[in-house]
C-alpha cells in the first residue's frame, strides 16, 4: 500500500510540474514591436500527422494566438507557441522545443488527441533573454514537422 502510494504521489507531481508550462486558459498581454504572418509549413514525410500553421504571440484566446509577432520587446513576460495540427488518427504527443541563441530552453509535451486540433506552450521570458529563439514542433518518432523564429530585443 506504502508503495502505491508513492508512485501516485510521485505521478501527481509529475503533471503538476508540466501543467504551468503546457496550457494557459487566458492571454497575457505584451508589447510588440511588428508584426508578421504565421509560417505556413509542410507535411513531414514520413507521417500524415501535419503542422497546417505555428505563429508565436503574446497570448491565447478561444484557441488562437493573440499579439502575433516575430519581434518582442524584452519586457513581455510571456510568449506562446501556437500550432493547428491536423491529420491525427489516434491519440498522440507532440512536442513544442524551445531554443534560445541555439540552446534549448525547454521541451514541453502536448497531447493531440483529434484530426484538427489547436494546442500550444509558453515560454516565460526573463528581460536579458534577448536575441534570437526558436521554437520546433516534433512528433512522437522524433521528426521535425515545423518551426518558427521569433526574435526578443
Amino acid at each position: 500500500m506504502r508503495r502505491l502510494t508513492k508512485m501516485f504521489l510521485l505521478g501527481i507531481l509529475a503533471v503538476m510540474l508540466t501543467i504551468p508550462v503546457a496550457y494557459a486558459q487566458t492571454g497575457d498581454t505584451g508589447k510588440q514591436v511588428k508584426e508578421a504572418p504565421a509560417e505556413e509549413v509542410s507535411k513531414a514525410p514520413s507521417t500524415d500527422l501535419k503542422v497546417e500553421r505555428i505563429a508565436c504571440g503574446v497570448g491565447i484566446e478561444e484557441r488562437e494566438v493573440q499579439g502575433e509577432a516575430v519581434t518582442f520587446s524584452s519586457d513581455t513576460e510571456r510568449i506562446y507557441c501556437w500550432s493547428l495540427i491536423t491529420g491525427c488518427e489516434e491519440p498522440t504527443i507532440v512536442e513544442h522545443v524551445w531554443y534560445y541563441g541555439g540552446d534549448e530552453k525547454a521541451r514541453v509535451a502536448l497531447d493531440v488527441k483529434y484530426p484538427r486540433m489547436r494546442t500550444w506552450s509558453y515560454k516565460t521570458m526573463m528581460p536579458e533573454w534577448k536575441g534570437d529563439w526558436k521554437v520546433e514542433v516534433i512528433d512522437a518518432d522524433g521528426n521535425l514537422l515545423a518551426s518558427t523564429e521569433f526574435e526578443v530585443e
